[in-house]
């Protein structure tokens, strides 16, 4: 079939036009599912501007490209099997598979794009366009998986609509992340919602816009397998593979950031403790039960003691009395009152 046939109908194919009918709860998951899978990876992405390091940094964004791709490709699926007619279709394993790239690749570079620290609206747009391409080439690349006895053509008119409502849709989500929070100071969280929202309609607006570009065709040309699967089944299915997806990469980016915020304080403690220990003065620290926690170099020889002679020891064994025998009433009005005669002042004290 040649790309102008594509696109034209003959009278007698007017004539043999199928009209197909849409679940209205399915179109409902098929939404649901692209803004949570968009949410999500606009918060990924956010991930990729604090990463410590070059690893962290590709697999927040690797993820990122995965579940908002997957997301653009489970949209679109459940939309398919939101929309029955009346002959039986299914998709072909391999097509419907690789009909994810485009949206994957897409993803990639726009996530890649906007993880800069300042974005301009230049970027935006660049980013808009090239997500607004992502969806459409996954839409209708996914569209040849189908398989029916049904000829498959295309209303050009409302083919060239579905393509811009791709490209202004993506382009007004990714100034909802954005462009909102760099002109208007919002919240991270507010705009990761909004830009989710707005993302997650621009892959529903321009699927259910494509589909009523399509134009089925009645026809016995093509073979129809004997048994199809049952459409909301296999929605829920496709639904519930997404959100496992999404659980498990937040939960892997989890564990990366939490080991990175780690090694992060590990290594101001080091420094902190460095600083501590090369200190010319006597530093003691204690908790609120008065056992010291630390013991510096200068105090080991100023006191004669060594650290691990004293840490865990109460500190009122380095003082002479009356101050030893009071220091534990002194410390409970103090962590009791609030009110401190030592804390934060400055004097000599025999030890």
């Amino acid at each position: 079939m040649s790309v102008v046939s594509l696109f034209s109908l003959s009278d007698s194919e007017q004539a043999l036009l199928l009209q197909g009918q849409h679940s209205h709860g399915l179109m409902l998951l098929s939404v649901v599912i692209a803004v949570l899978a968009s949410g999500f990876a606009f918060q990924l992405a956010s991930l990729v501007r604090v990463a410590g390091t070059t690893w962290m940094r590709r697999s927040a964004l690797l993820s990122g490209s995965l579940t908002l791709g997957g997301g653009i490709w489970a949209m679109h699926f459940i939309g398919m099997l939101a929309f029955e007619l009346p002959v039986p279709v299914y998709y072909d394993p391999l097509i419907t598979s690789l009909s994810m790239l485009p949206a994957v690749l897409a993803s990639w570079i726009v996530l890649r794009l906007l993880s800069q620290q300042q974005i301009s609206l230049r970027e935006i747009v660049i980013g808009g366009v090239l997500m607004g391409v992502g969806i459409g080439a996954m839409h209708y690349s996914g569209m040849l998986a189908l398989r029916s006895s049904a000829q498959l053509k295309f209303d050009p008119l409302w083919f060239l609509l579905s393509l811009l409502v791709a490209l202004g849709m993506s382009m007004l989500a990714l100034w909802l992340r954005f462009g909102l929070k760099q002109r208007f100071g919002l919240s991270h969280l507010l705009t990761v919602t909004l830009g989710g929202i707005g993302m997650g309609l621009a892959i529903a607006s321009m699927h259910y816009t494509g589909m009523a570009a399509v134009r089925f065709i009645g026809s016995d040309s093509l073979p129809v397998p004997a048994s199809v699967p049952d459409r909301t089944v296999l929605a829920l299915a496709i639904a519930m593979l997404m959100l496992a997806l999404g659980l498990v990469v937040g939960v892997i980016n989890g564990i990366l950031r939490y080991r990175y915020l780690l090694g992060k304080m590990q290594a101001s403690e080091n420094r902190l403790r460095a600083m501590v220990d090369t200190a010319v003065d006597g530093i003691i620290t204690i908790n609120a039960q008065g056992l010291i926690e630390s013991f510096n170099h200068s105090a080991e020889r100023l006191f004669g003691w060594s650290a691990s002679e004293v840490i865990g020891r109460n500190i009122r064994m380095l003082m002479p009395e009356p101050y030893s025998s009071g220091h534990d009433q002194y410390l409970q009005n103090y962590l009791s009152t609030g009110q401190a005669r030592i804390i934060g002042t400055g004097r000599e004290v025999t030890a």
